[in-house]
């Protein structure tokens, strides 16, 4: 499930979006919850009853759970194949076009089975940042060349040009910009 607008109504009961609204109707006076937009209700009911600390060690064999050991699981989690369930119209992906890895937001799934993704480019600047182009960079993409799909680039300057991803991504799927990496 994909999230991105939460709105909490008390004892339990949320309003949730995939896409933000800042409309008039939603937000006048707090949460409307006679709006017209498409906002899905959910409840939850289970509670919890104990926060138990699970970080340093693991029950079944007692193993200390370290940072790499975490990112093995994260990795390993994230290696299957990716299902057109998986994408959606805005979606982030890593999809691989002339050999190498490239980080795009899926702005159409056409009929035929085809994404078209527009695809960002480095900064120039520091690599592992990335820029939207000035020109768009809107290429059909097969399924099977969409690698991954990820979180949603964060902005990096206050001008909000640049981006970056967390760098589990850059490590696993853009190998050929790792050798000169800088954090943003």
């Amino acid at each position: 499930m994909m999230l991105h607008a939460i709105v909490g109504m008390g004892n339990g009961q949320l309003m949730t979006r995939t896409t933000t609204c800042a409309c008039n109707d939603c937000f006048l006076d707090g949460f409307n919850r006679n709006t017209t937009c498409a906002w899905n209700h959910a409840h939850i009911e289970e509670k919890a009853v104990e926060v138990v600390d699970t970080s340093s060690t693991t029950e079944h064999t007692g193993q200390e759970i370290t940072d790499e050991i975490a990112d093995e699981c994260e990795q390993q989690a994230s290696a299957r194949s990716v299902c057109s369930s998986d994408i959606e119209d805005c979606a982030f992906v890593i999809a691989r076009y002339d050999g190498n890895n490239y980080i795009g937001q899926v702005v159409e799934i056409c009929p035929d089975g085809t994404y078209n993704i527009n695809f960002m480019t480095d900064s120039g600047k520091r690599k592992g940042c990335f820029r939207w182009p000035a020109k768009e960079d809107k290429i059909l993409r097969d399924l099977t060349d969409i690698v991954a799909v990820i979180e949603e680039p964060q902005t990096t300057t206050k001008a909000g040009r640049v981006y970056s991803v967390p760098e589990y991504v850059l490590k696993k799927y853009m190998g050929n910009i790792l050798p000169a990496y800088t954090k943003c």
